[in-house]
């Protein structure tokens, strides 16, 4: 099986969707418009390659029957200080990670320093059946070791081992490996969620009264989104006062309303919903265990959404 690479911020460019997903934040009539990523990077990113998922299986101990995985490999590198350049931003812009701008000077030290990233993955498997599984979650060991020893990777970390601290460049890549039990029932496609490889986040937002932004009432959007339409008519009420000055207000467009999701609060204030840029992979697959062992998944398509 090939490796696919993905270059997390923007090198290969992929369409964006929107992924407004699991459980309070999910919402059927959302237009895929309402929420994408930024089209120009805004804040840290990690580089990822990684294989299409295989299928494992293992004999666990004290058991008789072996037991169904699958397993992506994955190799994570952190080239923020050194590839990416953003000029005018702040720490406050970039999620107090901003990459160097002046090479040598005491300021790119310090922004080179800061570009070390932390990599905290989140992953989540999706089959059509509807079934949900986060990966590593309650994974025994033997499991591990079997796939290190099939994929002949002394460099292969436990997936426990890869979260934390990584340093720039290539030689600081973190290899190690997504795993998830199969279901026992046949699945034949699933997708991927994988979060962590970027600190761009959006708040999210409730309409409550759409206005004239074309957005219905009721529907959930990322921040963002809703001040971009309401921005579109205020330039259109400006172009009409111009031409009109005795326009009256009820002939002019109304901007939309909106309030934020929370999840509690704190000393500090509420603590936001936040959509977070994660990279959405999706997959047809072979069918039940006996047909996966034979055919290869099958890659149906990848982008960045909002999740």
């Amino acid at each position: 099986m090939g490796r696919i690479f993905a270059r997390c911020g923007g090198v290969i460019v992929w369409t964006c969707a929107v992924a407004l997903s699991f459980g309070a934040i999910t919402n059927q009539n959302a237009s895929a418009e309402v929420a994408k990523p930024n089209v120009v990077i805004s804040a840290w990113e990690l580089d990822l390659q990684w294989n299409n998922p295989k299928i494992i299986q293992v004999k666990l101990a004290g058991e008789s029957v072996k037991r169904t995985y699958w397993y992506m490999p994955y190799t994570v590198t952190n080239n923020w200080g050194s590839s990416y350049k953003l000029t005018k931003k702040t720490p406050k812009d970039t999620d107090s990670q901003v990459p160097p701008t002046q090479a040598g000077s005491k300021i790119a030290a310090a922004a080179a320093k800061s570009a070390d990233l932390r990599f905290i993955p989140d992953v989540i498997l999706v089959t059509d059946a509807g079934d949900v599984i986060r990966a590593n979650k309650k994974i025994p060991a033997e499991v591990f070791a079997a796939i290190k020893k099939r994929e002949r990777n002394p460099l292969l970390l436990k997936p426990i081992k890869a979260v934390g601290k990584i340093l720039q460049g290539k030689d600081n890549a973190k290899d190690s490996v997504m795993i998830w039990e199969t279901p026992k029932h046949d699945v034949n496609s699933v997708k991927i969620f994988f979060s962590g490889l970027s600190g761009e986040t959006h708040r999210v937002a409730r309409i409550t009264d759409s206005g004239d932004t074309g957005i219905s009432t009721g529907t959930i959007v990322a921040e963002k989104t809703v001040i971009a339409a309401n921005a579109k008519i205020r330039r259109h009420n400006e172009v009409e006062r111009k031409r009109d000055p005795n326009i009256l207000e009820s002939q002019l467009k109304k901007s939309a309303k909106f309030d934020f999701l929370t999840k509690g609060s704190s000393k500090k204030g509420p603590k936001y919903l936040v959509l977070r840029k994660s990279l959405f992979i999706h997959y047809k697959t072979p069918g039940g265990a006996g047909v996966a062992a034979k055919k290869p998944f099958v890659l149906e398509s990848k982008s960045w959404i909002l999740r």
